[in-house]
């Protein structure tokens, strides 16, 4: 029986990990929440694969920063990772910190089911980033139609629209303060 059984949010912060394990599951129904929160900067990348395993209906995934996302076996977890993949529904990604391509490529092999993404990301990812989401080659993205590029302030509408006209024509941009709003 779950002490919380009608929890759709999970807000995993500091430490947590440590003690979040299948052992403590029963507090809370996975299979019910919709929204999973990581405010810890320290992570167990295989810690967050154990609860996709179990979240068939999250929407919404909000990491604050994968600086840290732990050490992981692609390998040994392969079995695992294509069960998540194949039966994540997850719509919205949002990494709010340090958001690199592999980390792009990893949560969209994930979340094949993605329709929007906000990141934070480095100058020198935001392109390799941008040019991996729009291709029309790349299935894992076939759902996305709108990313947020978060606190874009050291590069220049014109050379983003540049990238982003390399690789699609049809598309929308808008600026909020220094948030980069695209919609394809």
């Amino acid at each position: 029986m779950y002490r919380f059984p009608n929890a759709t949010k999970l807000t995993i912060t500091g430490q947590q990990w440590k003690w979040f394990s299948p052992s403590v599951w029963h507090i809370i129904s996975l299979a019910q929440l919709t929204h999973i929160i990581i405010t810890s900067y320290y992570y167990i990348f295989d810690g967050l694969i154990d609860i996709l395993q179990y979240t068939f209906n999250l929407h919404t995934l909000i990491i604050e920063s994968t600086s840290y996302i732990g050490k992981h076996d692609r390998f040994s977890r392969e079995e695992t990772l294509e069960l998540v993949s194949s039966q994540n529904k997850t719509k919205h990604l949002s990494i709010k910190y340090g958001c690199t391509l592999d980390m792009i490529k990893i949560f969209t092999n994930l979340c094949p089911q993605l329709q929007h993404i906000t990141i934070g990301t480095y100058i020198e990812s935001f392109k390799p980033i941008i040019r991996y989401l729009l291709s029309r080659k790349n299935k894992l993205t076939c759902h996305l139609f709108s990313l947020c590029i978060r606190e874009l302030h050291f590069i220049s509408i014109d050379k983003l629209n540049n990238v982003i006209q390399s690789i699609i024509n049809d598309y929308s941009i808008k600026v909020c303060n220094r948030d980069v709003y695209i919609w394809w």
